[in-house]
């Protein structure tokens, strides 16, 4: 991956965050965890690209754990909204 989409990434991954801000202020809580969770993911995930190769596995497995849980709570808000 090329260090431009991994520039693009992290910047999604601020968008999700302020989304998911922006949900927690409007009282959806759980789809503003998922969208935060998210962010997280793409922030971490793209970022270890720039870092170290004795880094970059740890900060890839600490990224699928954010995304592992924002697909839970996602399941969550589907199941409840529904």
């Amino acid at each position: 991956m090329s260090k431009t989409y991994a520039k693009v990434g992290i910047a999604l991954g601020v968008v999700f965050l302020f989304i998911g801000a922006l949900d927690v202020r409007q009282h959806f809580w759980v789809w503003g965890a998922a969208s935060i969770l998210f962010g997280l993911f793409l922030i971490l995930f793209d970022s270890s690209f720039f870092v170290r190769a004795e880094r970059k596995q740890l900060t890839r497995r600490v990224s699928f754990g954010f995304l592992g849980a924002g697909l839970v709570l996602l399941a969550i808000a589907l199941a409840t909204t529904s």
